[in-house]
């Protein structure tokens, strides 16, 4: 009893660490779930209980993603620099260059580092096998293609499909449908391709409809689906797109993480306006777009607004206004292409860098999962090493008993299985013989009796009144009986083995018997193309019976095999087992084995019986039988 107490204490310890393991892990879970949804407040709620090692950087990663890049909160500031960048725990590593990543966002001097961020990242995720924690370094690497800040080929097939492939939900499936129909409308010339008649645009939002109707219809992902549709239906149906677009604008309301998005829904509104010749309404909504311009994209906002504002006051024929905007959206045209030439720059430095950091990274984590590997072995070893040898050392007694007595109930179930079908066959042959008996004498007292009660008749009739005619009849009435006669007995001796002859009985015998899977019986044949005697047939096959029922009563055999060769002037019957075996000096003073009845028949047939046996290695009996 005392020696149990240590493996009480192991397994309620593992017990525990297992539960609050699981419990972590739940937490963590609903944590990118939530965060996957836009549902900040309720993702950082989820960390409540959550270990305190991590819960510090989730937190300002869920905050700093709901900013969607438009914060100058000092007070976050410090916070992201406050973090432990020493960590050597690739979870940490990871959601840290997720959080720098976020925050060289902010910056547009700084923006193209965000990739190296982000792919570094990434890089870690994958080696913590997580797979929310990677789709989320995923959509962050996503969002700075579509944003525009890397649109240089299409190398976001990669991630993208990555992300497909680790899909778990509609809200993965909403998130890789939008950003396949942005980033390939980004890598097409929307000047040489309408949307509307692209087969691949219609693709992707037929299977995009198709999961978007699957969603809650208050699910924040639906303002990136009624953003696309609507960039696709401006065009063509200018009252639909602006459905689209208003009810996104709805949905962002509800949300801080769109802030950035309705400046774009805004300017959209106001083209689909024009596109009907409301250009009051669109200079409306442009000016309602001013109030979301996006600090790290000023200049390509202010372009856009001074653009649309000159467009639309000359539609107006308000000239004069019209002028002086279209002079300032040259001047931030002329400043936007300037900063995107250095941008591309920063882009084609940071991608050649990212290929490096990436290898280094791998071979330091596979250094570090080794070395973690040997030690964690190490300490397993040591700590249930004791407790396995004693365990062993206890059962190993139990084991020998429990295999000595499974070995004996499996013996006892073999000689019961060969007693069953000794039986089995017993009552077969005493039943087939019953049956025998009661055709034979219903053979006797129907058909032969009436006969013979007629033949009776006769002589009585010869006695008081001799005859010729009734001799002839009472003759040939004797001849009728005596064929009845020959004729039960020839079908007694008949049979089966009449019908089938001697090899098709003794081969289903054989298989019989082997469907028990405790003798396994093989038939070699040669030379029995044609049939034998009848007699002699039966004869033999009796013989056979016989000393099949020797091997299963007696031998112990697992096979044996039934040789039948005819010669022209001899057959020849040979039966093997792989049995114990016995000593056939003591086969003349033993009264068992029906030996004595197989040598009286084979005697009757002039032939010789050989016996051929030793202790473990087997029997095999020779009949020779001359034709």
């Amino acid at each position: 009893m005392n020696k149990l107490i240590p493996i009480l204490i192991v397994a309620l310890f593992w017990h525990g660490l297992v539960f609050s393991e699981s419990k972590i892990q739940n937490n963590l879970d609903q944590y990118f779930l939530q965060l996957k949804q836009l549902e900040f407040q309720q993702a950082v709620e989820s960390l409540k209980s959550y270990d305190p090692k991590y819960k510090e950087q989730l937190t300002i990663l869920a905050e700093i993603i709901s900013q969607d890049g438009q914060t100058t909160n000092p007070t976050l500031f410090s916070k992201i620099e406050s973090l432990n960048y020493q960590s050597d725990d690739s979870f940490s590593l990871s959601i840290i260059h997720l959080i720098n990543g976020y925050y060289k966002l902010i910056s547009s001097d700084t923006r193209p580092e965000a990739f190296s961020e982000f792919s570094e990242a990434y890089q870690y995720a994958k080696l913590t096998n997580y797979n929310p924690l990677i789709k989320q370094c995923l959509l962050a690497i996503l969002k700075l293609y579509r944003s525009g800040v890397l649109q240089n080929d299409k190398s976001f097939n990669i991630y993208l499909e990555h992300y497909k492939s680790l899909s778990e939900d509609n809200s993965d499936l909403t998130y890789y449908y939008s950003y396949k129909f942005k980033l390939y409308a980004q890598t097409q010339l929307f000047v040489e391709v309408n949307p509307t008649n692209d087969s691949l645009f219609k693709s992707i939002f037929i299977k995009f409809d198709s999961v978007i109707k699957l969603l809650n219809p208050n699910n924040k992902l639906r303002i990136l689906y009624n953003y696309d549709k609507g960039n696709i239906s401006i065009d063509n149906n200018a009252d639909t797109a602006i459905s689209y677009y208003k009810q996104a604008l709805k949905l962002c309301d509800s949300t801080v993480f769109y802030n950035a998005l309705k400046f774009d829904l805004w300017i959209f509104l106001s083209r689909a306006e024009a596109q009907k010749e409301n250009y009051a309404d669109a200079l409306r909504h442009v000016k309602k777009a001013s109030l979301y311009k996006r600090e790290i994209d000023s200049l390509k906002d202010l372009f856009a607004i001074n653009a649309y504002k000159a467009e639309y006051y000359s539609k107006l024929k308000k000239y004069d206004s019209a002028f002086y905007l279209l002079r300032a959206s040259r001047y931030f045209e002329y400043q936007l292409n300037f900063q995107k030439q250095n941008s591309q720059i920063s882009v084609l430095e940071v991608e050649l860098g990212t290929a490096e950091k990436e290898k280094q990274i791998l071979i330091e984590q596979q250094q570090k999962k080794k070395i973690s590997t040997i030690a964690f072995v190490l300490a397993g070893l040591v700590l249930f090493g004791s407790i396995t040898f004693m365990l062993v050392q206890k059962n190993t007694k139990r084991k020998q008993l429990i295999a000595e007595q499974e070995k004996e109930l499996e013996t006892q179930k073999l000689a019961t299985v060969l007693k069953e079908q000794e039986l089995t066959s017993i009552d077969a042959m005493i039943e087939g013989q019953e049956k025998e008996r009661q055709r034979i004498a219903n053979d006797l007292h129907d058909d032969l009796g009436g006969l013979m009660a007629t033949i009776k008749l006769h002589f009585n009739a010869l006695k008081e009144k001799p005859s010729p005619e009734l001799y002839d009849k009472t003759t040939l009435l004797l001849d009728n009986a005596y064929d009845k006669v020959r004729s039960i007995a020839h079908t007694k001796n008949s049979g089966v083995m009449a019908k089938k002859g001697l090899l098709k009985a003794i081969n289903d015998m054989a298989k019989t018997i082997s469907e028990s899977n405790k003798l396994q019986i093989d038939v070699v044949d040669y030379g029995l193309e044609n049939r034998l005697e009848n007699s002699l047939e039966l004869t033999i096959f009796r013989i056979v019976q016989e000393l099949v029922t020797n091997i299963i009563k007696h031998a112990e055999a697992s096979e044996a095999t039934i040789h039948i060769t005819n010669h022209n002037d001899s057959l020849n019957i040979m039966v093997e087992d792989n049995g114990k075996g016995f000593n056939t000096k003591t086969l003349r003073n033993s009264s068992g084995m029906g030996i004595h009845s197989i040598e009286k028949r084979i005697e009757n047939l002039e032939g010789t019986v050989t016996i051929e046996s030793e202790i473990s290695k087997g029997t095999t009996i020779i009949i020779d039988i001359p034709s």
